[in-house]
């Protein structure tokens, strides 16, 4: 969408946004069309990924929360705190890369796929994907969080999601 104008169509009535203007985005409508999301970045492939998710209002549309994706965020963020040195890099030579890199968050966040019927969305809550500068580079986790209030429903390590909601829609398992 990027780059685009972009407006969305409700039984006939057009609605500008400025989702075409959003870097990198793509948006994903629910299984019974109440409700879909718009995911972005707000700085290329290392900037800050979002998500919002927007009701649909009649023939208009209205963000649901600018804090959606909060609860799930900050649950992976204190994981990630708690997880101890990287085998790989926890000798001699490697501790170094270790100990200058940084937590890199927050965190970044991408619509997944959505669920029962559109009343949950999975989520990806992942780091920033440059090992060599933040501590777990590359590791997510998945969340299924309620639309309603983005309460956390669920949450997957990235191994146990992939086993249960297959590939095509979450990141990619590096390690």
């Amino acid at each position: 969408m990027e780059g685009k104008e972009v407006a969305l169509v409700i039984e006939g009535h057009s609605n500008a946004t400025d989702f075409g203007r959003l870097p990198n985005s793509e948006l994903g409508w629910s299984p019974d069309s109440k409700y879909f999301f718009v995911t972005w970045t707000d700085g290329g492939e290392e900037g800050q990924w979002r998500v919002g998710v927007y009701k649909i209002n009649g023939y208009t549309f209205d963000i649901t929360s600018d804090h959606f994706t909060d609860n799930a965020r900050e649950d992976f963020e204190q994981r990630i705190r708690r997880l101890p040195i990287d085998p790989e890099l926890n000798n001699r030579r490697d501790r170094p890369i270790w100990e200058d890199a940084e937590y890199c968050e927050p965190a970044n966040v991408v619509a997944s796929k959505w669920m029962n019927g559109g009343s949950e969305l999975l989520i990806s809550v992942l780091i920033v994907n440059v090992p060599a500068r933040c501590r777990y580079g590359r590791d997510f986790n998945i969340y299924r969080v309620r639309i309603s209030d983005g309460a956390i429903l669920e949450r997957y390590t990235a191994r146990q999601a992939h086993k249960l909601f297959g590939n095509k829609y979450l990141p990619i398992i590096v390690r």
